[in-house]
């Protein structure tokens, strides 16, 4: 099951998402609205199936691309340290 690290601060900035940790506010990750989206869903609780189904009924894109696509965003906030699994 993935998580998102408890306590970080979201602050939208035109169509970017900035993520911040508590302790010193430095900015940790910044999103573009589709890798915004994946980040809520993981908020949710949803997992990668269920993320690649609903952005899939969103976008008109091949299904396999898709997930490349998001199982790629997800490695990179894993490797930022927003998610945790």
């Amino acid at each position: 099951v993935m998580t998102i690290k408890e306590n970080l601060t979201e602050r939208q900035i035109g169509e970017r998402y900035f993520l911040y940790t508590p302790d010193n506010g430095s900015c940790v990750y910044i999103m573009n609205e589709t890798s915004y989206k994946i980040y809520s869903f993981i908020k949710e609780g949803k997992n990668i199936s269920e993320i690649i189904d609903k952005l899939f009924d969103e976008f008109d894109v091949d299904k396999k691309e898709l997930e490349t696509d998001i199982n790629e965003c997800i490695k990179d906030m894993i490797n930022a340290g927003v998610v945790i699994q």
